[in-house]
């Protein structure tokens, strides 16, 4: 079987090793909730994707492209 890679490159390339790029919202929300030692992680984890998510969509209510730091300030 033969290993296939594909590239879309601008001016960044990036790789990424998870199926979606939303997958990496939950990645973060691991690492944070082990740095605050949160008390129900895997809740911890779902909300925060959730709120990521969220706040996407809220940051583009009003425009048709958005930034991280648009997104963040909704978060």
């Amino acid at each position: 079987m033969a290993k296939v890679h594909s590239f879309d490159v601008f001016d960044t390339a990036l790789m990424r090793r998870v199926a979606a790029p939303s997958d990496v919202f939950r990645m973060l929300a691991r690492q944070i909730a082990g740095e605050i030692e949160t008390e129900n992680r895997d809740e911890f984890i779902e909300d925060f994707f959730a709120a990521r998510m969220l706040a996407e969509q809220r940051s583009l209510l009003d425009r048709e492209e958005t930034t991280l730091e648009n997104i963040w300030q909704e978060l």
